[in-house]
């Protein structure tokens, strides 16, 4: 009796031990549980974070390709009417200088009291011509003058705008993080679906163009040009694709455009053909698919050249599709005169 009593007070003693044991368990797992629920939440808060911060920099980046293409547009415009100007100086001295002339001839023929009063007359009146047509300049060249001023203003703006832009991107780019791997999380399918948008996001954000030699050329295997006149043929460069990450960029397609800043078109790569003026081939510069190696690209164009100001753009070329990277131009020919690196 007495062995049965033991017996029975030390099964209770057990089960009250094993259920304290299976409470504090239910704890640790509620606890676990509870921690998971609160780590899943984070990791979905930094997610959304990386995203926007992502979609923020794809919007930044337009921004700066635009700003860019009026910085450039206003350039271009502004050494138009510089040239103009200059041109209006030029005829406008001519003017001057054969008044000056005339006034002389006419100041002799009035001195010397002779007869010759319709020639006289007739000197007057090619002066007063004259002086009418350089007041006509004058007052073109003042409108230029002022248009200029204008523009600048503009392009000073611009400039503002997109080093602004710049700076806003620069603050970004150091916080968007590589994301941890969580757990399962209920999100990944909606990771797969914005995971081309992030990569795209990723190459505009943090790819960097660095050229190397670029030279000019009217022949492949002919010295390169200090001056470019309207025979040149070749552009031969050289250039790395810098990303913090570069195996996002092996495999994707860039675009190499040789850009006329005078008639603000692309020298299409080998020759437009006028029969087929609609043709993509070349039309829109050299494509290319990235290895992940320094690139060397031949351009060649046999057209003449009618321009006196070329650059270098390189874009990413997505879906037909282009896109500005950081540092993706450079001028290459100025007035001229081939651009030194």
């Amino acid at each position: 009796m007495i062995v049965s009593l033991t017996s029975a007070l030390t099964l209770a003693c057990l089960t009250v031990y094993q259920s304290d044991v299976i409470n504090d368990l239910r704890n640790l797992l509620q606890t676990t549980n509870e921690k998971l629920v609160k780590t899943r939440g984070q990791l979905e808060i930094e997610v959304q974070k990386n995203e926007d911060l992502e979609r923020q920099v794809l919007v930044l980046n337009d921004s700066i390709s635009l700003l860019n293409a009026r910085i450039e547009d206003f350039k271009v415009e502004i050494n138009r009417l510089k040239s103009k100007v200059k041109q209006l100086n030029g005829r406008i001295q001519q003017q001057e200088d054969k008044v000056k002339q005339l006034t002389a001839a006419i100041n002799k023929l009035k001195a010397d009291n002779s007869e010759k009063s319709a020639q006289v007359a007739k000197l007057e009146e090619e002066r007063n011509k004259l002086l009418i047509s350089m007041e006509a300049a004058d007052k073109v060249r003042i409108e230029m003058q002022e248009e200029i001023n204008r523009l600048r203003a503009q392009l000073g703006l611009a400039s503002e705008q997109a080093e602004a832009t710049e700076s806003r991107l620069d603050e970004i780019r150091p916080a968007i993080k590589e994301e941890p791997a969580p757990p399962m999380t209920g999100i990944e399918d909606e990771k797969v679906e914005h995971a081309p948008q992030k990569k795209l996001a990723s190459i505009l954000g943090f790819t960097e163009v660095q050229f190397g030699e670029i030279v000019v050329k009217e022949d492949q295997n002919g010295p390169a040009l200090k001056r470019a006149g309207n025979n040149w043929q070749y552009v031969m460069l050289n250039f790395v694709l810098n990303h913090q990450d570069p195996e996002v960029l092996v495999g994707e397609e860039f675009l190499v455009q040789v850009y006329d800043l005078d008639q603000h078109k692309v020298v299409p790569f080998n020759e437009f053909n006028p029969e087929y003026p609609d043709s993509p081939v070349g039309n829109k510069g050299y494509s290319f698919v990235y290895q992940g190696q320094p690139v060397g690209i031949k351009y060649f164009n046999s057209q003449k050249k009618e321009s006196k100001n070329y650059e270098l753009r390189l874009y990413y070329y997505k879906d037909g599709m282009i896109y500005q990277l950081r540092n993706n131009r450079v001028k290459i020919i100025e007035r001229g005169k081939v651009v030194t690196r």
